[in-house]
This record gives C-alpha cells, sequence and structure tokens, in this order.
C-alpha cells in the first residue's frame, strides 16, 4: 500500500503545474538566487512509480500565497511542507533539473487546497473589473471574477500582466476564494489569473 502523498505534474498548453509537492529544501538569497527544491510522483511503468526532484527557482515576478490565499514570502516555505505550484515548462538539463516558478502555493497539509477552476474566458469587462470564464455561448453558467488591486495575473510567460491582456477565447487558470452559491452568475474574488 502507498502512503506517499505526494502529486503529480501535468502540462496544461504553456504552463506546468504540480499538485502536492513536498518541499524537500529552500534557499532564501537576497538577490533572484533563491529556490524552493521540491519532490514529486512520476508514473513509470506497470504501476510502479518514481520520485523526482524540481528546483524551482524564485524570482520577483514569482507569486507565493499561504493557504488562506494571502501574498507571503520565501521565508513562509519549511521543508516537510506540501505544496502546489504553477511553472515554466522550460527546465534545464541539470540535476536536479530546474524551472522558473510563476506561482506557489503554501499547504496546510496534503489534503488542503484553494479552490481554481481552468477553463477558457467567455468574457472580459474591464470598465467593471471582471472576467467571466466558462461557455460563451450561456453566460449564466459562467462564473464571475472580479479582478482587484490584490489579484495577480500572470501571462502564459509568466510574467506580471493586467485584466487589459486578457481575452475572450483565452484559456485561464484561476485560483479563487470561495463561490457565492446564492449569486447567478456564480462570482467571486479572484486571487490569482493564469493565463494559458
Amino acid at each position: 500500500m502507498n502512503n506517499d502523498n505526494r502529486g503529480t505534474t501535468t502540462q496544461h498548453g504553456s504552463i506546468m503545474v504540480v499538485e502536492n509537492a513536498l518541499v524537500e529544501s529552500t534557499y532564501s538569497a537576497v538577490d533572484e538566487n533563491s529556490y524552493v527544491l521540491i519532490s514529486y510522483i512520476s508514473p513509470g511503468i506497470s504501476l510502479m512509480q518514481f520520485i523526482e526532484l524540481l528546483r524551482l527557482n524564485i524570482n520577483r515576478n514569482t507569486v507565493i500565497l499561504d493557504s488562506d490565499g494571502s501574498p507571503t514570502d520565501m521565508n513562509a516555505i519549511h521543508k516537510g511542507m506540501y505544496v502546489d505550484a504553477i511553472y515554466s515548462p522550460v527546465k534545464t538539463r541539470s540535476d536536479p533539473p530546474q524551472s522558473n516558478a510563476f506561482l506557489i502555493l503554501i499547504k496546510k497539509d496534503h489534503l488542503s487546497s484553494l479552490t481554481y477552476t481552468m477553463d477558457q474566458i467567455a468574457q472580459v469587462d474591464i470598465e467593471n473589473n471582471y472576467l467571466c470564464v466558462g461557455n460563451p455561448q450561456d453566460i449564466k453558467k459562467c462564473i464571475k471574477f472580479t479582478v482587484n488591486e490584490t489579484t495577480f495575473i500572470r501571462d502564459q510567460a509568466g510574467n506580471p500582466t493586467d485584466i487589459h491582456y486578457s481575452k475572450a477565447g483565452q484559456n485561464a487558470r484561476v485560483i479563487h476564494a470561495v463561490l457565492d452559491k446564492d449569486s447567478d452568475p456564480l462570482e467571486t474574488v479572484a486571487l490569482y489569473i493564469q493565463l494559458i
């Protein structure tokens, strides 16, 4: 029986996502050389599983959110914690490989996680600071995300951008607060938007 709680990594368009990665070590520097070394499960043949290491480089564009969705910094990440991360598909050939982190979500434990929605952007309202994701043919079934001054938006390369760069038809992964089930359409505040 496997009691390993580590997750796997998957590619979504131009980004990579790892869920339930175990923090093996961290290195915090004053300049751009900080990193988090994580491990995750890599499926093999015949139900075999391998543990892979990946060094996530932290730079000034990396967003780090705590388990409540509030911005924090490298000092909040410690060995033995679980994190979810969005990072660049471009990796070095070093051992372990390295990649630039776009987002790191710190988890309370391997079961907890912030809610995310991944879908097509159906509508962007720059004037009222919101976007809707879901089926553009049925806006009532879309989810409306308010974009405020604390919302982080990143383009496909992980660079900071704003709501003006978001376009209908584009795919996005939105990390968000709990949905208001009483509203029609469903709505909430977007904490982080990763354009795909």
